[in-house]
């Protein structure tokens, strides 16, 4: 495995060199501009790593039915990543990560899927207290377009040091949703934030967050009937989750998280359970091998009424079902590993009138190669 890529530079005129034309020049030049408005020292450090895999797979329900018998397909599935660090002195810093998964299919070409992900951060630190903004940004496109989506928000918050093992951060933005195929389902919301971490132990780890949000949409609320009413639909999010981890030979990672949704609208109205684990440790062999695991319930208070953009939003969301995840890594040489991943991602619906609950599962299955610079 090999460290970051590192590169020093002595002002901002080396960036005008070799690193703007791998990174590209508006890129650059945002990440400057982000810079100088905290501090502009004479001396700035970068590091920033680049990897990508490519590995055939099988997708055993690829459209993702729920109720029938699904159709699996071989698929070729592409992932790039980009990270990028820039510190300017002690106090201030910026970091960036991209994001790029493209999966195609041999047989249902209508399910070929490209996804890019945006996260920026900036950061300055004043004595015990930090001050920063942070962006992210998410992009769904498929080829038939019927699950389109666009993910926007932003937020600054700050951070306080209460102790050198316990720090607590409040954030306070907004977030922007677009759903093409039904513009109604778009949504624009404020959200606030607080966490609090915790080093019980140089090896162990405990941290804790609530989200609080609102969420104003562009159509109106559903009635019982399940026709549109005429009042906008508005939805209020809150969510909390304890976290553990250990480092160890062997790092372990647990945690429960609870979210509840209040929505004016019929059906939508929702509280999910989640608790999940996993582990990664080395193998004999050279291998590494981690394993993951979610159990969640959800629950509908409605009971009997699922909207055909919240099934979407459910189906092809990995973290909004239960799953279990297993990854099997050894490395060929310096900057390449072979890979063999498989998931199982299940889902237990509320019924619909007279029918039975409806189960809905799917299982992947890769051998692919990654590589690192």
């Amino acid at each position: 495995m090999d460290a970051p890529v590192r590169r020093r530079l002595t002002s901002l005129g080396s960036c005008r060199g070799s690193s703007s034309k791998a990174v590209g020049r508006a890129p650059s030049i945002a990440v400057a501009a982000a810079l100088l408005l905290f501090s502009a020292p004479a001396l700035a450090e970068a590091e920033g790593e680049l990897s990508g895999s490519l590995a055939p797979g099988v997708d055993t329900n690829p459209r993702r039915i729920v109720g029938e018998e699904p159709s699996p397909d071989f698929l070729l599935s592409l992932t790039g990543n980009a990270r990028g660090r820039v510190s300017f002195g002690p106090r201030s810093v910026a970091a960036a990560r991209y994001d790029l998964g493209l999966k195609k299919f041999l047989e249902q070409r209508g399910e070929d899927v490209a996804v890019q992900q945006l996260d920026l951060d900036v950061a300055a630190r004043f004595g015990a207290w930090s001050l920063g903004a942070n962006g992210a940004g998410k992009l769904r496109l498929s080829r038939e377009g019927e699950r389109d989506y666009g993910d926007l928000s932003g937020e600054g918050f700050v951070s306080l040091g209460l102790s050198r093992t316990a720090s607590a951060r409040a954030a306070l933005g907004a977030r922007w949703f677009s759903y093409p195929p039904d513009p109604d389902y778009g949504s624009l919301g404020p959200r606030a934030s607080l966490g609090l971490r915790w080093a019980l132990l140089r090896s162990l780890g405990l941290s804790f967050g609530l989200v609080g949000g609102l969420a104003d949409f562009r159509g109106n609320a559903r009635l019982e009937s399940g026709e549109t009413g005429g009042t906008r639909r508005r939805d209020r999010l809150l969510a909390g989750q304890l976290q553990l981890s250990f480092r160890g030979p062997v790092a372990i990672q647990g945690g429960y998280q609870w979210s509840g949704n209040w929505s004016n609208s019929m059906g939508e109205s929702s509280q999910r359970h989640r608790i999940s684990a996993a582990l990664t440790a080395a193998l004999p062999w050279s291998c590494f091998g981690s394993l993951h695991g979610a159990w969640q319930r959800i629950h509908y208070p409605d009971g009997l009424f699922l909207s055909k953009e919240l099934l979407d939003m459910l189906l092809y969301d990995d973290e909004a079902q239960s799953s279990l995840a297993a990854k099997l890594a050894r490395p060929l040489g310096r900057r390449v590993e072979l890979e063999i991943k498989y998931a199982l991602y299940w889902i237990e619906l509320p019924p619909r009138g007279d029918e039975e609950t409806l189960t809905y599962t799917r299982q992947m299955a890769s051998v692919g190669a990654a590589f690192r610079w």
